[in-house]
């Protein structure tokens, strides 16, 4: 005990914890202060010893570490469940691109400053070849596989600061950061390359399926002005692919006026241009 090391080196103890079993898992904690009592020539003659009582206050004080334990507990939950929510309204459900509002929300903030500080940035839009075909043929089921084989294929060839949207339907709308038309050129037809040779054969459930995609660049250089014009520009570049065959990639400005391509009703519908 504290008291007792007082007698024998004459040297207090303040602040010492000691704790009481009153029985029946009734335990008492106490704070011990121990001072010397000298007599004659500096001799330790006894100890005076003071108790302070506080059980209560070490009950309140672990209460309120529990509190604070599942108050940063809450928290934790609170943040991850905001995370969830933020992706649900930014991200495309099915093939986890973004969503056009979180695209254009990026997109609008972005451009004017590249655009200002003598910056590149190149768009490319795409679409799946005869899509409906896949939703006629094999069913809707087939049909998301390939979009969602397809949007990862874009993805792989990515960079880091590149991003994704899904456009509307089959169509996606790529911007590439930094990237110059020759640069975006070597992007889309890399791109066109891997959904021609791996999407297909990526939809296990169905042997023998081809997919194909057209796309269309466009690039800063060319003066569009807003984010939309250079959206358009990669658009009309898309249908030069189109008009040229499709599963090839055309850049803008083309180089002859595009002409008309009749869609169906669904496939227009699809389209949210």
């Amino acid at each position: 005990m504290p008291w007792v090391s007082v007698i024998d080196d004459g040297k207090p103890r303040v602040g010492v914890h000691l704790l009481r079993d009153n029985g029946d898992e009734n335990i008492s904690e106490f704070i011990v202060n121990s001072a010397p009592i000298y007599g004659d020539n500096s001799e330790v003659k006894g100890v005076m010893v003071s108790f302070s009582d506080v059980t209560e206050l070490e009950k309140k004080n672990n209460e309120l570490i529990d509190t604070l334990g599942k108050l940063e507990a809450s928290q934790q939950k609170i943040m991850e469940q905001n995370k969830k929510l933020k992706i649900m309204a930014t991200r495309d459900p099915m093939t986890g691109c973004l969503n056009r509002r979180a695209f254009f929300h990026k997109f609008d903030k972005e451009y004017f400053s590249l655009i200002d500080s003598s910056r590149v940035v190149s768009c490319i839009m795409t679409d799946i070849d005869h899509f409906k075909v896949f939703n006629d043929t094999y069913g809707h089921s087939v049909g998301d596989q390939v979009i969602q084989i397809f949007a990862k294929a874009l993805s792989s060839v990515l960079r880091a600061n590149d991003y994704i949207c899904r456009y509307g339907g089959e169509e996606f709308c790529i911007i590439l950061m930094d990237a110059d038309e020759d640069q975006s050129i070597e992007i889309a037809e890399r791109m066109r390359h891997i959904v021609e040779t791996k999407c297909g054969a990526g939809i296990r459930t169905t042997a023998g399926l081809k997919v194909t995609a057209s796309f269309g660049v466009a690039c800063s250089i060319y003066g569009a002005s807003n984010p939309g014009e250079i959206i358009e520009q990669a658009d009309t570049a898309l249908y030069k692919s189109k008009d040229a065959g499709r599963n090839c990639v055309s850049a803008w400005p083309v180089d002859e006026e595009v002409e008309g391509i009749e869609e169906d009703e669904e496939l227009q519908a699809l389209r949210l241009v």
